[in-house]
């Protein structure tokens, strides 16, 4: 109890990081437009605080250990634990902007020795110009349904029917069905919040519009906006369950949270203690959505209920390389998969190839072939194959073999490198295993 006030997630980055881990595609204008995203949130995150009276270091205890009931324990908590994450995705995201800016101006030093002699003509796109990209407009994520007279709102110029497509630090993609608008509305009473608009002018494109709001009180009027916001549905985006089982200690779990956003992004389901991740990935033909149970280590107890599987639509059986309990083990996950989900697409997956001290080689994996499935070695801590096992399903689960990935999601950066020629030598083992005649059984093992 002496530690309640202390943060219960992790510290480390939250948020995605910038093009996916690459830098290089990056201007200086979209990094500064990041920057100040993250500040703004500090911001109404440090109002949250502000509203209840305490700060990061102020103990959320009475004298005597007991929560103490003049405040919101549980929303200081989370919002401690948010301020530092983002403390730490601003610290890492103010060292990608140092490094450009140096890169930068290295640049223009180059430019300048190699066209001395020119005479740089006013109003031509210059290499100072060379980071301005012009802004993109992120999708509306609701709707401005009515609007009180003489409120704040009115004031700033809303008006019913505008679009809204950032409000302050809050976009689609993270609005969380609008929770995200109160928290940035009651961290800043009394500041300005840009309001990013769009409004329907009867022609054939609407205006864009960028309104200044500043919520406050004592207007006259309930609230501190004075309007009514809807959120919009989202466009469907084709959402598939998957069901990822294994033994305990194969790594499911350090598999699926390779994905930032999913991890950012997952669920709790405390009735069957599961965790679902929303895995999303771009793909040629739009968006696609794998929405992945992950058993929280239930398995380690014994067989998972029937609810986990129900509905499934396809299938991650995961095995540790370096095991070969786990692989001979790997036809009784099958056999309770199918069980309650008939006629699925099924990967298996070898984690842990980056492990030297491999157990079950690729003549050995032959449960895949006699079962119709795809297999693929991977390591969730090198990252080594991640996309495919979802590559793979995606294209059966759409019936369309052209599909392609045409964006890397983010991924945690790698906690471990892999020696290329091992990579290679096991890819082609597992080439000559195809080849090879299936034996009788699995006894080799």
């Amino acid at each position: 109890m002496s530690n309640l006030h202390a943060p219960t997630v992790p510290s480390g980055p939250t948020t995605a990081p910038v093009a996916n881990g690459n830098a290089a595609h990056l201007s200086i204008f979209e990094l500064q437009r990041k920057k100040d995203a993250i500040e703004g949130e500090l911001k109404a995150l440090g109002g949250v605080l502000e509203s209840h009276g305490v700060d990061m270091n102020t103990s959320l205890l009475t004298s005597d250990g007991f929560p103490r009931a003049d405040i919101d324990v549980a929303q200081i908590r989370t919002t401690r634990a948010r301020i530092i994450h983002l403390r730490n995705d601003w610290k890492e995201l103010m060292d990608l902007i140092e490094k450009r800016l140096h890169e930068h101006f290295a640049s223009l030093d180059e430019d300048n020795v190699d066209g001395a002699t020119t005479t740089p003509v006013v109003g031509t796109n210059d290499s100072i110009q060379r980071d301005y990209v012009p802004e993109t407009h992120d999708r509306p994520f609701a709707k401005v349904n009515t609007v009180v007279d003489n409120s704040p709102a009115a004031t700033a110029g809303l008006q019913p029917g505008d679009l809204i497509r950032n409000f302050g630090y809050v976009s689609y993609r993270n609005h969380d069905e609008l929770r995200k608008v109160a928290e940035c509305v009651q961290g800043n009473e009394g500041q300005n919040i840009l309001v990013k608009i769009s409004r329907s002018s009867g022609g054939s494109d609407p205006q864009e519009l960028r309104l200044t709001l500043t919520p406050r009180r004592n207007w006259g009027g309930r609230g501190l906006l004075g309007c009514h916001i809807l959120p919009l549905k989202a466009t469907q985006i084709p959402t598939f369950k998957l069901v990822l089982v294994g033994d305990g200690g194969t790594g499911k779990t350090t598999f699926v949270k390779r994905h930032l956003t999913g991890e950012f992004e997952k669920k709790y389901m405390a009735t069957l203690g599961v965790e679902v991740h929303p895995l999303a990935f771009s793909t040629n033909y739009g968006q696609i959505q794998f929405d992945v149970w992950d058993t929280a280590g239930q398995e380690k107890f014994g067989g998972l209920r029937d609810g986990y599987y129900i509905n499934g639509q396809c299938g991650i059986i995961m095995f540790d390389v370096t095991s070969r309990i786990t692989y001979k083990n790997v036809p009784n996950w099958h056999r309770d998969l199918t069980r309650v989900c008939e006629n699925i697409p099924i990967v298996l997956c070898g984690n842990k190839v980056d492990v030297k001290e491999r157990k079950v080689k690729a003549k050995t994996i032959t449960f895949h072939r006699k079962k119709n499935l795809q297999y693929y070695d991977i390591s969730a801590k090198s990252n080594y194959n991640f996309e495919k096992p979802f590559l793979w399903l995606a294209r059966k689960l759409v019936g369309n073999a052209g599909l392609e990935f045409v964006a890397a999601p983010a991924l945690a950066p790698a906690e471990v490198h892999v020696d290329q020629a091992l990579l290679a030598q096991y890819e082609q083992e597992i080439t000559d295993a195809a080849n090879a005649p299936l034996p009788d059984d699995d006894d080799d093992l």
